[in-house]
């Protein structure tokens, strides 16, 4: 038997009814479970959600999974509809078998419904315009902007972040990773700072590392770490950085801040 011709009689009389039906039953069922989960992990997060933007978030990620759902179900019908696509539409529409055609175009449509979705959530301003049709309660037309009520919705989150978990402490964080752990992107976590704080990034975490740096300076139980280690437990990461910030924040070098407070106390 010539080897084309058996690769013929395997993918015919093996492959097709055997191991490819089992592979489309078992990426069925493990898609099944897995949005299952994802809805219920979504599901909870929402619940437990403190603000609206973080509710509205889990919201459209709970519609995904469903139409993810829907799709799934649609692409089990055209499998379990194709051995009789030919006796009720006839053999092919442009050249293709119509139920392979349907199917190819429910997937395009889903795939650019996802690649739409994922524009709009990392852009807060195409979301609203696509959700009210207009830029009414916008601060201004920019790529960034947020309506008044969700600007306010994540300054309080951020913090409240800032308050429970000090971020700042931490002399590897950067606008990204405090993003990340916001839920928001890092464009937008700048706007947030630059429009409802009036402050850049780095004004923004070095302010919160000199208020950390004043208090352990002036605190009496810790007159046993050097200037530098205040400087390192208040986040900064070098001895330079943190003279020339705190410098320029209080007048006074970290050194002279301690001298005058403990002068002060006595």
């Amino acid at each position: 038997m010539l080897p084309s011709t058996a690769k013929v009689a395997f993918m015919k009389n093996v492959y097709a009814p055997w191991y490819s039906s089992t592979e489309d039953v078992v990426f069925t069922l493990s898609l099944l479970l897995y949005l299952v989960l994802s809805n219920r992990v979504v599901r909870d997060s929402s619940e437990m959600a403190t603000y609206d933007w973080k509710r509205d978030r889990s919201l459209w990620l709970r519609r995904l999974i469903l139409w993810s759902a829907f799709i799934l179900a649609v692409s089990v019908f055209f499998n379990l509809a194709a051995p009789f696509s030919y006796f009720v539409f006839g053999a092919s529409i442009y050249q293709y078998e119509w139920v392979s055609f349907l199917e190819n175009v429910t997937y395009s449509g889903f795939l650019y419904w996802i690649s739409l979705a994922g524009v709009v959530q990392a852009n807060p301003s195409l979301e609203r315009f696509a959700a009210q049709g207009s830029s009414a309660g916008v601060i201004r037309q920019e790529r960034y902007s947020l309506s008044e009520q969700l600007l306010r919705d994540h300054v309080a989150s951020l913090e409240k972040h800032v308050g429970e978990q000090c971020p700042h402490l931490d002399p590897e964080l950067t606008l990204g990773k405090l993003a990340q752990e916001l839920g928001i992107t890092d464009k937008v976590l700048s706007f947030v700072l630059n429009e409802g704080l009036s402050i850049s990034y780095s004004d923004y975490v070095n302010s919160l590392r000199v208020e950390e740096a004043r208090r352990q300076l002036e605190d009496e139980a810790l007159e046993h770490f050097s200037v530098l280690g205040v400087g390192f437990n208040a986040g900064f990461s070098s001895k330079a950085t943190f003279n020339r910030v705190f410098k320029k924040a209080t007048g006074m070098s970290p050194s002279e801040y301690r001298r005058m407070s403990v002068a002060g106390k006595k």
